[in-house]
């Protein structure tokens, strides 16, 4: 339920009501005024997250299965209430970052690999094609 009360502009608040209450919580005759100034001077600083100290082993994420080991840990660690989903969501958005990273230094150790094959190769069959025609010139 919306609240009832009207802003000096004529325009109704659009905050919810409170359970039992008509009007939400910065309008509501049974908040003391106190109360609210209290709450409007902290402001946000209710949401900074306190981080407790986990039992998190230090990982060195090298490779895939490394990423996935840290990842069921939070996983587990959330399910447990250990562990805030905010930072579980911000450290599953860095895990994704390792596995491009890893992705793309395989990635790119591969197509270093495939091109000095080709290099090879190439030098193999002219040394080839440089022995065989100086052969028929002579």
């Amino acid at each position: 339920m919306q609240c009832e009360t009207k802003k000096e502009n004529g325009v109704r608040c659009n905050n919810h009501a409170m359970n039992g209450d008509v009007c939400c919580y910065w309008h509501s005759l049974k908040i003391p005024e106190d109360e609210k100034n209290k709450k409007r001077a902290k402001g946000g600083r209710n949401k900074i997250l306190e981080v407790v100290q986990t039992n998190f082993p230090k990982f060195k994420l090298n490779t895939v299965r490394d990423v996935m080991r840290l990842n069921s840990l939070m996983i587990n660690s959330v399910l447990h209430n250990e562990l805030d989903l905010r930072i579980s969501t911000g450290l599953a958005y860095l895990l994704t970052l390792q596995l491009r990273c890893l992705e793309l230094s395989n990635l790119e150790g591969r197509i270093t690999k495939l091109e000095s094959t080709i290099a090879e190769d190439f030098q193999n069959d002219y040394n080839d094609y440089s022995s065989t025609s100086s052969k028929s010139i002579n």
